[in-house]
């Protein structure tokens, strides 16, 4: 469920900065916003409807170019070298090269947005500390104010992990320039597994 979200920067050098990195729309969030859920959103608080086959394009996870189940998802391997090896293969199925920079993709999305089950979110974390171009860059504190230890791609890509429970704190960007302006985040407030139903907001995406 998504509660906020800007698709707008939040002052004119972000917007700047966001021009030159070839942003085409300051006005919407699209599928890049919600990471692995492909098509616009609407305004929040908003819940997606995931595995509806009457909309697929919209309501089932990708991982790689490919259109996967929430099953699928919560199968994947718990083994890091296995899981790797899974997203490699398809992010060749579907014309991708299989590098750092894909698997990091990869790893944030399914960590910040799919039902992995935590043997296969802590198997992601490993797949992470095995890429050179991953660095543990320390204690950095959230959009939120949260303090947790920031894994880091090429400068510029960050997820914060709560190193006491391994619970994913945000996912965020930051320019590529000397300024290191932060341009995109996504904060997760809770996630989880329950038995109870959830209270849901009445703009349902995907679906009937």
């Amino acid at each position: 469920m998504v509660t906020a979200q800007s698709g707008k920067p939040l002052a004119q050098a972000d917007e700047a900065i966001w021009r030159q990195q070839r942003a085409h729309r300051l006005d919407a969030c699209q599928g890049p916003g919600v990471p692995g859920i492909g098509g616009v959103v609407p305004p929040p608080p908003f819940a997606l409807r995931l595995d509806d086959q009457h909309n697929p394009e919209v309501s089932y996870p990708q991982v790689g170019s490919l259109l996967v189940t929430t099953k699928q998802v919560m199968t994947l391997p718990a083994d890091p070298v296995r899981l790797k090896e899974v997203l490699q293969g398809r992010a060749w199925r579907g014309g991708y090269p299989a590098d750092e920079e894909f698997l990091y993709a990869q790893a944030t999305s399914l960590l910040s947005q799919l039902p992995t089950t935590p043997p296969v979110r802590a198997a992601l974390y490993r797949m992470l500390a095995s890429l050179s171009s991953v660095k543990n860059i320390g204690t950095i504190a959230d959009p939120l104010g949260r303090v947790g230890t920031g894994i880091e791609l090429d400068g510029t890509r960050q997820i914060i992990i709560e190193e006491s429970s391994g619970r994913l704190l945000a996912v965020q960007e930051r320019s590529s320039d000397s300024t290191g302006t932060l341009t995109s985040w996504t904060a997760v407030t809770a996630s989880g597994w329950t038995d109870a139903r959830p209270r849901l907001p009445s703009t349902i995406v995907a679906g009937n």
